[in-house]
């Protein structure tokens, strides 16, 4: 009864943010128009690509390496190294909101903020204190909601105003990552020295590339559309994707609550048991993703009854892309857990490096002989290619297994 309380308390702890950007993201769209949405979702994708380089540097390691003895002082290494990427993400994004001409101290406290989030509850997960974790975004949804409220009584609604709600509700976990590094230091039972990290760094580097990788292949549609198809038609293709947040919620939040316990599973060599909590989540995330999109296709006329500017023959299109691409990704993230736990990180970027130099390719005829809007379906068709390779992979390094265990 615990462990399904606590994996309860994940799933709300991982799920609450996500609700909230989706509820956030339905305002702006309805309030302003497809064109603010679309530089907001712009916004939102670099501050995704900052926090998605902090999580193989710093978040990952601690759920993967933080095994060993005396867990205190790794986790205090990983303190420092998040003070590393917080420097950084002030850094690129304040540099990137002077130069989109973005509000510059509300996208700054905007990623900030996440970078808190991500690592105050890696940490959380990490130490098996889901609960905290679901506490904290609880406190930060009702912050976030508070303020969306009161912004649309005061002020005007806008990209800097929803920037700031969110950061304000992330703003809660300063606390816990004080009092983190409080108790952690004390912890301690040896210095710190940065040579410690070259350890983790052989794995970790290549976790970084795919993460970059990975990156280009599933969010480079947003600066080619931006670019070449104008606010307006990104706010569109993002608030159809937005429509499947609760299926990317749902697979980010598997990821990171299962990771601990899966290396659990290998810890104690229990491989039939992380095989079938495997197979039983690939099943769920496609029934999952199939009787979602069912669901928003009935909804189409309702949806355009809600904002008339969705009354466009795009939205059944896109409808039908984001549902083959989330079939596929919610798989993908499954296979990424399983070569995480095997510490193939180097495989993953190669694998990735080659979908992402491919979307970039496929990009331009895309953009000349069809439209925007198909970016979605080269992503998803790569996608697709990189799942077959990772059931073919894992397949016959299982296989290898069970042979050289009889």
């Amino acid at each position: 009864m615990n462990k399904q309380r606590s994996f309860v308390a994940g799933a709300l702890a991982q799920g609450l943010p996500s609700l909230s950007n989706f509820l956030a993201a339905m305002w702006l769209v309805k309030q302003t128009s497809f064109e603010s949405f679309g530089f907001y979702s712009l916004l939102f994708a670099i501050s995704g690509l900052i926090t998605a380089l902090q999580r193989p540097l710093v978040s990952l390691p601690m759920s993967v390496f933080a095994t060993r003895r005396y867990p205190a002082d790794h986790y205090a290494d990983f303190y420092t190294f998040h003070l590393v990427t917080l420097t950084l993400g002030a850094i690129v994004s304040l540099s990137i909101a002077l130069l989109l001409q973005a509000p510059v101290l509300a996208f700054l406290a905007y990623v900030l903020t996440q970078q808190f989030r991500e690592f105050v509850k890696t940490y959380l997960f990490s130490v098996h204190n889901r609960s905290a974790a679901m506490r904290y975004e609880l406190v930060a949804s009702i912050i976030f909601m508070s303020m969306i409220v009161v912004s649309q009584l005061y002020f005007q609604v806008d990209v800097a105003t929803t920037l700031l709600s969110a950061a304000a509700g992330a703003a809660v976990f300063i606390v816990p990552w004080i009092r983190c590094r409080t108790a952690l230091l004390a912890r301690r039972r040896r210095r710190f020295r940065w040579k410690r990290y070259l350890y983790i760094w052989r794995d970790v580097r290549w976790s970084v590339a795919g993460a970059l990788a990975n990156e280009a292949t599933t969010r480079s549609y947003n600066y080619i559309v931006a670019l070449l198809g104008g606010f307006e038609l990104l706010g569109l293709i993002n608030f159809v994707r937005q429509l499947y947040a609760p299926i990317q919620l749902t697979s980010n939040a598997w990821s990171q609550i299962s990771l601990p316990v899966q290396r659990e599973h290998y810890v104690q060599n229990r491989a039939a048991s992380a095989r079938q909590l495997r197979l039983r989540a690939r099943v769920g995330f496609l029934v999952i993703t199939l009787i979602w999109s069912l669901t928003l296709y009935l909804a189409i006329p309702m949806m355009q009854s809600w904002k008339s500017e969705l009354s466009t023959p795009l939205l059944p299109i896109l409808l039908a892309l984001w549902c083959i691409y989330y079939l596929v990704d919610s798989q993908i993230i499954l296979y990424s857990i399983e070569f995480h736990l095997r510490r193939q990180f180097h495989y993953l970027f190669k694998t990735g490096a080659v979908c992402a130099v491919l979307m970039l390719l496929l990009s331009v005829p895309v953009m000349l002989w069809l439209s925007e809007p198909w970016l979605v379906a080269v992503a998803a068709l790569l996608n697709a290619g990189l799942l077959a390779v990772y059931f073919g992979k894992l397949g016959n390094e299982e296989s290898r297994a069970d042979l050289s265990a009889r």
